[in-house]
């Protein structure tokens, strides 16, 4: 499985607004890593209007995501997703966010 190729543009002074909501500087952010956020989701997640992009974790229970359809942004805080490939590999866990519509992280390659 592919990840999605869409990119999300998020404004960058919403961008920033969102980081300092959840308590984050965004001084101490690289911030030119987000000109660009590409969609974290499968290639098929079948919502053409739905990408979903990661920003940062703000505890173990919640993390800031952008969703986006065209030109329009959401800043999003979501728990993350709590699968795992199997009982035997505690530190494997998926890097999307809890009810995510397609395969979990570990199902991509390239």
């Amino acid at each position: 499985m592919r990840h999605c190729t869409s990119l999300g543009h998020p404004p960058h002074q919403e961008l920033e607004q969102a980081l300092r909501d959840v308590g984050e500087n965004p001084a101490e952010i690289p911030m030119h890593e987000f000109k660009r956020i590409r969609c974290e989701l499968a290639g098929d997640h079948g919502n053409e209007e739905d990408h979903a992009g990661y920003v940062c974790e703000v505890n173990v229970s919640t993390q800031l995501w952008v969703r986006w359809s065209g030109e329009g942004h959401t800043f999003v805080l979501l728990a993350p997703c709590p699968d795992q490939p199997n009982a035997q590999d505690a530190a494997a866990v998926c890097h999307l966010f809890a009810g995510h519509d397609s395969l979990c992280s570990w199902a991509f390659r390239g």
